[in-house]
């Protein structure tokens, strides 16, 4: 029988991520899980877009 791991631990926090991993898989309802998936990658893509943009207007080491 294993032993409870605490809350904090490492292998509980990989259990957890594997575990989102897990639900991303497409489910019989293909369409929704696309249209997530799709939002997701839209949003990230826009996080990094801005970042970029915002690197190139003020670069790192200026204004020093």
């Amino acid at each position: 029988m294993e032993k409870p791991q605490p809350i904090g631990s490492k292998e509980n926090s990989l259990r957890r991520i594997l575990g989102t991993v897990g639900s991303l898989e497409p489910s019989v309802d293909n369409d929704n899980w696309l249209k997530e998936i799709r939002g997701t990658l839209g949003l990230i893509a826009t996080v990094i877009a801005t970042m970029l943009f915002q690197m190139g207007i003020n670069p790192l080491g200026e204004g020093c």
